[in-house]
């Protein structure tokens, strides 16, 4: 995964490296329509937010390769992969749909893990692995392996219909 976070102000200083006049009122834009949200990751509000939304995987699993046995490749049949991610990342990106909302996947994964003999605590924490989960979701939803939807029957569901 890529080493910056995305936040309001890396993105601000990536548009200004290209040439890109104006990123903080396109970023408040695409704010007000409901189109970007800034989420900081190990707050009341990341936690909010992954109950109002759900992680929807697109394209198929790949499996890693003899040149790469770390990674997994995500992408379509016959072709190379659309990205390659640790098994961390993509156990979120296999399973993760399953659920109805992103923290309730969080909870999900945190049991599956918990249940798992050597595991890390920190695999068998719900907030954790919300982190893993954001920075997962970054990777994926970049390179076109998943989305974020609207939970269903979560509060955000309303807000969908604009």
């Amino acid at each position: 995964m890529d080493t910056v976070r995305w936040t309001r102000q890396a993105i601000i200083d990536a548009a200004d490296l290209v040439g890109m006049p104006d990123a903080a009122a396109i970023l408040d834009s695409l704010a007000d329509l409901g189109l970007i949200a800034e989420v900081i990751p190990g707050t009341a509000q990341a936690r909010e937010f992954a109950g109002f939304y759900r992680l929807q995987s697109l394209l198929i699993g790949l499996g890693n390769s003899p040149e790469d046995p770390v990674l997994d490749g995500i992408g379509l049949a016959g072709m190379p992969p659309v990205v390659k991610v640790r098994p961390r990342v993509f156990e979120i990106w296999e399973w993760a749909h399953l659920w109805p909302s992103v923290w309730s996947a969080c909870e999900g994964l945190a049991w599956v893990a918990g249940e798992a003999d050597g595991t890390h605590s920190d695999q068998a924490d719900p907030v954790k692995v919300l982190d893993v989960m954001f920075e997962a979701m970054r990777t994926l939803i970049s390179r076109n392996a998943a989305y974020l939807d609207v939970a269903p029957n979560s509060p955000g569901e309303s807000r969908s219909a604009r």
